[in-house]
């Protein structure tokens, strides 16, 4: 559920022993019973018990923190990583050759939505080509020429002594 390739057999996937792509790396801490607390904390006696509400600030932060340190780390030989990411590619070709957005319409540029019609026009003329040309000729020199002149500073003090 929530991916757009899930289905009913995914779900009977999770209790396989082999692992795949959506194989925990990291084992859950609630199950080894860890120290992390368990989220359930008291209410503070009194309204201005300062020392409770501290105690509640340092649980809501305990249950919020993930200690990896203390968690069994998952280690991948390079031959099981190879085996992973074949499979992935495998599964992610096959997943995005099924796909309807693939098979869309061929690929144009933008601004082109009747090929024949830029195909059958006439060609650009050669006096045209020429006048482009010129012109960015033209464009070039000037750019080029283009000088900066220091005439005062960029940085004026305002009222400073």
């Amino acid at each position: 559920m929530g991916c757009c390739f899930s289905s009913d057999k995914d779900e009977d996937n999770r209790n396989s022993p082999q692992p795949d792509e959506r194989t925990q790396l990291l084992s859950d801490p609630a199950r080894e019973g860890s120290s992390i607390p368990d989220g359930r904390y008291e209410a503070p006696q009194e309204k201005g018990d300062e020392q409770s509400a501290l105690n509640q600030i340092l649980q809501q932060t305990a249950r919020d923190v993930i200690d990896v340190a203390a968690l069994e780390s998952q280690t991948l030989e390079q031959n099981e990583y190879v085996d992973r990411a074949r499979l992935y590619s495998n599964r992610l070709a096959v997943a995005c050759a099924n796909s309807p957005r693939h098979h869309g319409q061929p690929h144009l540029p933008v601004g082109v939505a009747a090929p024949q019609m830029a195909l059958a026009a006439q060609p650009i003329t050669l006096a045209d080509i020429q006048l482009i040309t010129s012109a960015s000729q033209l464009c070039s020199k000037t750019v080029k020429e283009i000088k900066v002149r220091h005439k005062e500073d960029l940085v004026v003090p305002f009222g400073v002594p």
